[in-house]
């Protein structure tokens, strides 16, 4: 990626049910000046909830999904981002 001025990063969020992943994932990014973390959530439910609240300036441009997750899996979260946040990029990825 080349140099991006603040008001050009990709906003990303990060949906993960275990902690230390989650955590080791924030870390990472925190590497790439060209990322901004917008939120992370430890369930579908609570993403969706995240999207609900936020402003339209800080929708994420991509979400990085767990598949297995508590109560609504990853898959099923994804549908329903989808639908209605059409423009959002969701990479899914599983520890398995």
């Amino acid at each position: 990626m080349g140099n991006l001025d603040s008001n050009n990063k990709i906003k990303v969020a990060i949906v993960e049910d275990h902690a230390i992943f989650r955590k080791r994932l924030m870390e990472l990014l925190g590497f790439y000046e060209e990322l901004e973390l917008i939120f992370t959530a430890d369930s579908g439910e609570a993403c969706l909830n995240h999207l609900d609240t936020l402003e339209e300036e800080r929708i994420p441009d991509v979400i990085l999904m767990d598949i297995e997750l508590p109560g609504i899996s990853g898959i099923e979260t994804t549908f329903q981002v989808k639908e209605k946040y059409k423009g959002i990029d969701i990479i899914m990825f599983t520890v398995f």
